[in-house]
């Protein structure tokens, strides 16, 4: 009698596990039955100007795959479509009458702007269509382009990498960790900033064309590096394309975007290489890798007479190569290496925030949360208009360089122990 209960009970069991193993796989599809769409491309439709010329970077998921068939192999890795739409919910079933795969975007890595559009008033009602498109997350990144977003996705050859989802993810990561574009350029932040109106948005600037302007170090924007390689079309990234209240004003250079990342405390700290001024040779540059080492303190006094904000910014500072001074030796020395990096930030700072002052009259800070605790209510807050007041404000920067160890760097011989040994 117990055997045979034993035995019905576990024939129920069996049949429930079954089930739960089957549970949700009613509308899976494989992943060769789709196409998706890893890049959207928007730009103005010159024809008319109530629709948008959206293009779609679509992958070819068969691509690079192990096949024993060989089947897919000489088939390209994605395929660029443009096409004029109303919006871009219903440009995915204009595109099916082209593409026989359902369109998907849920391998949707970035959208990309041309800067001709972002610049448009009317920008913003088209980006806000994404809210409406449940596979489009709020986590895609914005990536604006000069030449127009159909010609960069047409013209765009990465250096070594062919597979396209591969490709914008690793860029995009490396481009975080780096510095040299801004971290949180995601849609979510990009409307909760334009929806509160008195903060900047970055987004990444990027190019496929070269300018001719060039520059050297960071103080440069996408195709502004004068690099010498033989594969064409190469994509550049670098800088923001900065945005206030949902339309792009001004463009920053990649180190703008990296003052405002160890000054912004809603960015996440970033460790970035940089140069510095050496102070013992004025010919010489000196290599270091720099942090925010804890918040960026901000005071504000809107209450007597001129509004003021004084900032105080610390950063870590690791020096990579002395120009064969050994500074570590002398305290004299790190003393004026700290006083030197010190002064020269404080001047990066306060020049950039000039210009945002006299050509913008926006800032990327992220002031506007800091100036709502200088006041009782939100009414007040509201009535001082900080955004009007923004350009007639007195901003004063200080920065405060925590010097790290220098490892074994600092057995460096000097340039006279190598000539005393001649």
């Amino acid at each position: 009698m117990f055997k045979q209960s034993l035995h019905h009970y576990s024939k129920h069991l069996w049949i429930i596990f079954v089930l739960i193993l089957l549970t949700g796989c009613w509308d899976q599809q494989e992943i060769s039955k789709q196409a998706y769409v890893v890049a959207i491309g928007m730009d103005k439709y010159e024809k008319n100007p109530n629709k948008i010329k959206v293009s779609y970077l679509i992958a070819n998921p068969d691509v690079g795959q192990a096949s024993t068939g060989g089947g897919g192999q000489s088939e390209p890795p994605a395929v660029v479509m443009s096409f004029p739409a109303n919006d871009i919910t219903t440009a995915k079933d204009i595109a099916n009458m082209e593409v026989a795969k359902p369109i998907s975007y849920d391998m949707l890595k970035i959208i990309i702007v041309s800067e001709e559009f972002a610049r448009d008033e009317n920008f913003v009602k088209w980006l806000y269509d994404t809210t409406k498109e449940p596979e489009i997350k709020m986590d895609i990144r914005m990536l604006v382009v000069p030449e127009g977003a159909a010609a960069f996705l047409n013209r765009n050859k990465p250096i070594l990498e062919t597979r396209p989802h591969e490709y914008y993810e690793l860029i995009l990561r490396h481009g975080d960790v780096t510095g040299l574009v801004p971290p949180t350029d995601d849609l979510l932040t990009f409307f909760r900033i334009a929806e509160a109106g008195e903060d900047m948005f970055l987004a990444i600037y990027g190019t496929t064309t070269e300018s001719d302007e060039k520059h050297t170090d960071f103080n440069v924007k996408a195709g502004e590096l004068p690099i010498q390689a033989k594969v064409k079309d190469r994509p550049s990234y670098a800088g923001a394309a900065a945005f206030f209240q949902g339309k792009m004003v001004d463009i920053y250079t990649a180190e703008e975007a990296r003052l405002v990342i160890l000054m912004n405390n809603t960015y996440a700290d970033t460790t970035m290489l940089d140069t510095v001024n050496d102070p013992f040779n004025k010919d010489n540059k000196l290599a270091v890798q720099i942090h925010r080492n804890g918040i960026t303190n901000t005071k504000m006094d809107f209450h007597k007479g001129k509004p003021r904000i004084k900032v105080k910014v610390p950063i870590n500072v690791q020096i990579v190569n002395h120009s064969m001074h050994n500074i570590s030796y002398s305290a004299s020395k790190r003393h004026t290496l700290k006083r030197s990096i010190e002064q020269e930030f404080q001047e990066r700072f306060q020049k950039f925030i000039d210009k945002t002052k006299e050509e913008t009259k926006a800032q990327p800070f992220g002031w506007s949360l800091a100036a709502r605790k200088a006041f009782a209510t939100i009414p007040a807050y509201e009535a001082f208009r900080f955004n009007k007041q923004y350009p007639d404000m007195e901003v004063s920067v200080t920065v405060e360089v925590i010097l790290g160890q220098d490892g074994r760097q600092n057995k460096t011989p000097t340039m006279q122990d190598l000539r005393d040994k001649k």
